[in-house]
């Protein structure tokens, strides 16, 4: 067996020699040869010869060059989220130890300065205690006059303060702290703005409602943040607010392993958004719900995307490791994933889901235009209403076919066409997987 084992192997290889060399092209060799090697002993087992049972379980694997096009674009996300440890602590022992040289330099000097200082210091201290005692004695009384006739007018500029940020929206950007975190507040005006464009590195990403007609962005971390790393934000002049998570500080390199790690709220007025991208390396992004989007972009390395919008009429999303746990979608539907689930409901014209290692539970209140999905492992569910007819492409080299409607076919088939009623006009949708099972439900 194991001779066979790496002859599939390597043929797996040769087929995929044209993917880029990364974790997501490993997996899917992994898991080829796991998969294809069980469907060759499957196949020697009903009295298949040898030969004939390694061609037939290579011709299984489909459309090498689709498989190929998504490993490489899974890789070019990776190395967008790769962190260079090397370059950001190159020279770092050199520096360290030209700062404790001079240290050393200096302590001599510091120390006999300090000891010839001492004896004038404490002379001076003396001789002046008593007329700085005398002065302080002298302003208590106006002193304390003046602080309870300037009570009342301070309290009521800091009240007068307050309610300008809260109804204005000026920017604020002083640190409070709660629960040990590190919070910082900015508010702008919504007028104009028809999309939002959110960049981070790392940390959650959390989009609610505002209960006016400010947008309001809160930063929580765990240290204080010098005004230069705090979060960017900025309105360009075709209407699109722009959030930006601040760049590493020198600090962070020794506490925060030389990222800058900050949770964003975004809380926005209720109406209709045109757009809302989120582009980030790890980090769960969440959308409070009933939030109503033209389209919806999100592009995460690590981490969750939850968004259980009013209505979502485009959705496009691609992740390497996290779930997709989108409802409410109306429109066109992009989902990729090198490893997580993808859980969709709404009413989509328009499905296109490919994964590696997932998943995808698909719910549609009516029927799509089009839905192509692909997983190399994992399950394929799709729930739909009932209808005047379809017809599906199906490719899979293990698991099984299995619908709630009557469909025309041999369903035990590795590959083949079914048909529910006839018509010209129904709608075509494809499925392909190599280890898994593809269900057809009734909603």
């Amino acid at each position: 067996m194991e001779t066979i084992r790496d002859n599939i192997r390597d043929a797996i290889e040769s087929l995929l020699v044209d993917a880029v060399d990364s974790a997501a092209k490993s997996e899917v060799i992994d898991e080829l040869t796991d998969t294809l090697c069980a469907k060759y002993e499957d196949l020697l087992a009903q009295g298949m010869d040898e030969d004939s049972a390694f061609d037939q379980v290579l011709s299984g694997i489909g459309d090498v060059d689709e498989l190929v096009a998504f490993i490489n674009a899974s890789a070019a996300q990776e190395s967008q989220s790769h962190f260079d440890f090397d370059a950001a602590f190159q020279g770092f022992e050199q520096i360290m130890g030209q700062v404790k040289s001079a240290i050393n330099q200096a302590k001599e000097p510091i120390k006999d300065a300090f000891h010839q200082a001492k004896g004038p210091i404490k002379d001076a201290v003396h001789q002046a205690k008593g007329p700085i005692k005398d002065a302080v004695n002298q302003a208590k009384g106006p002193v304390m006059d003046a602080v309870h006739q300037a009570k009342g007018p301070i309290k009521d500029a800091a009240k007068e303060f307050t309610e300008n940020i809260r109804k204005v929206g000026h920017d604020f950007n002083a640190a409070t702290r709660s629960h040990g975190q590190y919070r910082y507040d900015r508010s702008i005006s919504s007028d104009g703005i028809r999309g939002i464009d959110i960049h981070t590195t790392s940390g959650d990403v959390t989009v609610g409602f505002s209960e006016d007609d400010n947008i309001y962005i809160v930063e929580w971390t765990k240290t204080p943040l010098e005004e230069d790393h705090q979060a960017e934000v900025t309105v360009r002049p075709d209407g699109v607010l722009c959030v930006s998570q601040g760049r590493s500080a020198a600090s962070s390199i020794f506490f925060g392993w030389g990222m800058l790690n900050s949770d964003l709220e975004i809380f926005l007025p209720r109406k209709n958004w045109s757009f809302v991208r989120v582009n980030t390396s790890s980090g769960d992004i969440d959308f409070g719900p009933g939030i109503s989007l033209d389209s919806l972009s999100v592009r995460t390395g690590s981490g969750d995307l939850s968004c259980q919008a009013a209505a979502c009429g485009a959705l496009t999303t691609h992740t390497i490791s996290g779930d997709v746990n989108c409802s409410g979608v109306t429109g066109t539907v992009s989902a990729e994933s090198t490893s997580g689930d993808i859980l969709l409901a709404g009413t989509p014209t328009q499905v296109s889901a490919k994964m590696i290692s997932g998943d995808l539970n698909l719910r549609c209140g009516s029927m799509p235009q089009s839905l192509d999905a692909a997983t190399v492992s994992g399950d394929l569910r799709v729930a739909i209403p009932e209808n005047d007819g379809f017809s599906i492409r199906y490719r899979k080299v293990s698991g099984s076919l299995q619908s709630d409607f009557n469909l025309m076919t041999t369903l035990n088939s590795h590959e083949g066409e079914a048909v529910y009623r006839s018509g010209s006009l129904r709608p075509a949708y494809t499925f392909s997987t190599t280890s898994g099972d593809i269900r057809i439900t009734r909603v």
